[in-house]
């Protein structure tokens, strides 16, 4: 399941319609509690937290550490339209795994894929 964390509802309903016509279980949530809420509850259901960077009740260079500080396994991918690739880049040091640039493309889900695949890759591998 992914977790699409951004406070835009247009955009939410847009990820969720992309994710969902890609067979992919998808949640929304519209800022930093909910988000936080969501993991604390379910976070062990989630592969992966897609994180919009510029939220209107924080952003997403707090948001990441709080989810990583409740679930350091669980992938977070940092996004944002507003940012440069280099600073979506620099949300690494924030605990984000992988970044994307907005709007979505098919690039969100080869990416996605790419990294279930790396993880897949390092818990057979025990890492």
């Amino acid at each position: 399941m992914i977790l699409v964390v951004d406070n835009d509802p247009a955009f939410l309903g847009r990820a969720n319609a992309f994710f969902t016509s890609s067979n992919e279980q998808v949640l929304c949530a519209r800022g930093t509690d909910r988000a936080l809420e969501l993991v604390k509850d379910i976070g062990s259901e989630f592969e992966v937290v897609l994180v919009d960077l510029d939220l209107d009740d924080g952003n997403g260079f707090d948001l990441i550490p709080k989810i990583r500080k409740l679930d350091a396994n669980l992938p977070v991918i940092a996004m944002s339209g507003v940012f440069s690739r280099a600073t979506l880049e620099s949300s690494k040091m924030f605990g984000a795994q992988e970044v994307l640039h907005k709007p979505i493309s098919d690039e969100w889900s080869v990416m996605i894929n790419r990294l279930r695949r790396r993880l897949n890759t390092s818990s057979k591998l025990g890492v």
